[in-house]
């Protein structure tokens, strides 16, 4: 899959998964964004600074590290990004009724990870658009995607690197079921701001070369917790969040 983040203002900016990855940059029918920002004054959706006391293995602190800092394409990742609000996502294309429960599911898992309801699906104003589109499409909402990708992720985040936007494209044509659900979790779970991509676990939904993953790995629901976890440090830079993070390392 490929993903894209861009910075407020700018043109797209980058991140490519495997064939799968997402990212491109659709305004158009997104929906409104007016007031997407107000109310945000930590910028963190369930700002918390209380960091739970459990501890972390080394491989999963260094996992988490690698993917919220990379990106495939668009700008590179230097400071920690996460949602400046709680999600909201609306489907828009040709989903099919296997597409919508998938959804529904990821999402799902990802408030059980986050430990509270971060992201819900409505049907009007949303900040995260999923296109089910043919690939011949994608270009009209994201332009710079790689070709032949299966998904494409793009998001945008202001000066305080607080994301209030995104979009998910996943091709609805010449896909089978299991790869289409592969494609969706992938993407829709890099719009967090896990943007880049590893080829150290063949089993992670991170995973470059392409896969069929249709399952978080454990060690990908330890990323995903750890992202929620350090939430309050959004716009730190890596060595700052090693530096928190490892201080959970081993217990």
């Amino acid at each position: 899959m490929r993903a894209a983040a861009w910075p407020r203002g700018l043109g797209p900016s980058r991140r490519l998964s495997t064939a799968t990855r997402s990212a491109g940059w659709a305004l158009a029918a997104l929906v409104s964004l007016s007031g997407l920002l107000a109310g945000c004054t930590h910028g963190a959706i369930g700002s918390s600074r209380s960091v739970p006391a459990s501890p972390v293995s080394r491989a999963e602190a260094d996992y988490f590290l690698s993917i919220a800092y990379g990106s495939e394409y668009g700008t590179r990742a230097d400071r920690l990004r996460v949602w400046g609000r709680d999600i909201t996502v609306r489907m828009f294309g040709s989903p099919t009724g296997a597409d919508t429960v998938e959804l529904d599911r990821v999402i799902g898992e990802l408030n059980t990870l986050a430990g509270r309801r971060v992201m819900r699906r409505v049907s009007d104003a949303a900040n995260l658009g999923v296109y089910f589109v043919g690939q011949e499409g994608f270009d009209r909402h994201a332009p710079a995607y790689a070709r032949q990708n299966a998904g494409y992720v793009a998001i945008r985040w202001d000066k305080r690197s607080r994301i209030y936007a995104g979009t998910v494209l996943v091709r609805s044509d010449g896909l089978s079921d299991r790869r289409r659900r592969h494609v969706i979790r992938e993407e829709v779970t890099q719009a967090l701001g896990l943007l880049n991509d590893s080829e150290r676990y063949p089993e992670s939904i991170f995973y470059e070369p392409r896969s069929e993953v249709t399952e978080f790995a454990p060690i990908d629901r330890a990323v995903i917790r750890l992202l929620f976890d350090y939430r309050h440090l959004v716009g730190a830079r890596a060595p700052a969040l090693r530096a928190a993070v490892e201080r959970r390392v081993g217990g």
